[in-house]
């Protein structure tokens, strides 16, 4: 099988895990040195020591300020954004920001670097910064390519990846498929430019040696060198910010007379699962087979405990992903030899009823927190939560901001890990908008207290297990108790 190989060194939140990049064609041969391992956190930044490398270090910050990655989740720098009629933001608001706060607070400097960058504009008085490209206004339309429209990312690499298999190794692409591919890395890259250098003379599919039958898509340029790129990477950035909104659909309603009926525990639905056999210990992890088969389509579960040895479900998200599989001859993970069978009739019931008693056991285990992650604010005042989250969000990650169960004139806010409290908490004074506010870490009985409220409040809006969806508009269990306001 031809396995797309996604290339290219960028950061990826693909599900599947990329393979390096192919070497350019005239690139130097490699120094012979390994790299990382696979899943091995990234040695942190050293800071840098030299006035370029300070200068370097800012460019390089306020341009993932304003990136497709960031921008759309970044929701105090969009309520900027939108406070001026050309989407430029003041340099001095980017310098509370506490990376680049820690490299210079010097306006007139940062602007004078950030002129040399082509992803930024800088304002005639060198007071404010814009992206070059509108990010949000490119949010706002349909994924395109071309005159093709794609609903959701598992089109756009359904297409794409039947382009990669039409053709053999080495193979010229088309000039039609050519002017997809052009467009693909121009709007859809973050090094697309680069990529693209001296300019484009035709697309080509490629291999990486050190992965054999590892196909991708190279860009051959007008100097006959060429480059790889992962079209699942530019996939993901067309959909960044947007896939959640895209792949939610209306419930549908029950028909009047005829109530719903109530499966217990999640839908079953038939066709999803797929038995994998023959593999050895090498091979068996959730992330080599996860790696493999999202190739077919969006991978849900990988249950590598329930099939006996050697053996592992693979639970797909729809059924086309499951029978593209099966469809497949001559499986291999990294050389070994494996066997697919469709999980079916009793087994697939069997199964699921496993797994869901499962999941509902998991649920009435004791529950857990990772205690200093929530602070109390006081002082709020009129602050709406949208403002408070919006505020904080530039320290990092905020899970939630809760003004209903805290008293008057005071919120909580959790956030996903501690860098981000102990940032919040160096932070000599705090003001969102005109209104200064005092954030603490809440700690022993206190804390305690509040997971107890939440769990309790959430375990009232789930209902009993199995218990179905509830009546009318209640959700699951109905709405029971005081509402908490997450944002």
């Amino acid at each position: 099988i031809n396995a797309e190989y996604m290339g290219d060194t960028d950061e990826s939140k693909e599900t599947a895990k990329e393979a390096p990049s192919a070497p350019a064609k005239q690139a130097p041969k490699p120094s012979g040195k390994k790299g990382p391992k696979k899943g091995a956190k990234p040695a942190p930044e050293e800071t840098p020591t030299t006035p370029e490398g300070v200068d370097a270090a800012i460019k390089r910050q306020v341009e993932y300020y304003f990136s497709r990655k960031n921008m759309p989740k970044d929701e105090f720098l969009k309520s900027h954004i939108s406070k001026h009629p050309e989407k430029f933001v003041p340099i001095s608001v980017l310098t509370t920001f506490p990376k680049l706060k820690a490299l210079s607070e010097d306006v007139e400097r940062i602007a004078n670097i950030l002129k040399t960058s082509t992803d930024l504009v800088v304002s005639e008085d060198g007071t404010m910064v814009k992206s070059a490209v509108d990010h949000l206004e490119v949010l706002s339309k349909p994924v395109a390519l071309l005159e093709k429209e794609f609903g959701d990312s598992d089109q756009m690499k359904s297409f794409l990846r039947d382009m990669l298999h039409k053709y053999p190794l080495n193979g010229i692409v088309s000039e039609e498929d050519g002017k997809y591919l052009e467009q693909l890395l121009r709007n859809y890259h973050e090094s697309g430019i680069k990529k693209i250098g001296s300019g484009i003379k035709h697309f080509k599919v490629g291999s990486n040696p050190e992965y054999a039958g590892s196909n991708c898509f190279l860009v051959v340029r007008t100097d006959d060198s060429e480059e790889d790129f992962s079209y699942l990477k530019c996939v993901g950035l067309a959909f960044s910010g947007r896939e959640k909104a895209s792949k939610e659909k209306p419930k549908p309603k029950a028909k009047a007379g005829k109530p719903a009926a109530k499966p217990e525990g999640e839908e079953f639905k038939p066709g999803l699962i797929v038995k994998c056999s023959g593999l050895t210990q090498e091979v068996t992890t959730v992330g080599n087979l996860k790696e493999y088969f999202n190739k077919f389509g969006q991978v849900g579960f990988v249950d590598i405990k329930g099939a006996g040895e050697g053996s592992a479900y693979i639970l797909f998200t729809v059924a086309a992903s499951a029978n593209s599989a099966l469809a497949e001859t001559g499986h291999k993970i990294k050389e070994v030899e494996i066997t697919l069978t469709a999980v079916t009739g009793d087994e697939e019931v069997e199964y699921h009823k496993n797994a869901t008693a499962a999941k509902l056991a998991s649920k009435d285990k004791t529950k857990v927190f990772t205690p200093g992650l929530v602070i109390k604010i006081s002082g709020v005042g009129e602050c709406k939560p949208d403002d408070i989250k919006a505020y904080f969000s530039k320290f990092g990650h905020v899970g939630y901001v809760d003004i209903q169960n805290a008293a008057k004139g005071c919120a909580y806010i959790r956030f996903k890990d501690e860098d981000t409290v102990k940032l919040v908490k160096d932070e000599e004074k705090h003001k969102i908008g005109e209104v200064e506010v005092n954030p603490e870490i809440i700690t022993g009985d206190e804390e305690k207290q509040y997971y107890d409220s939440m769990w309790q409040e959430a375990d009232k809006k789930r209902g009993p297990p199995g218990g179905g969806r509830g009546r009318g508009r209640g959700g699951r269990g109905g709405r029971g108790g005081n509402k908490r306001r997450k944002v």
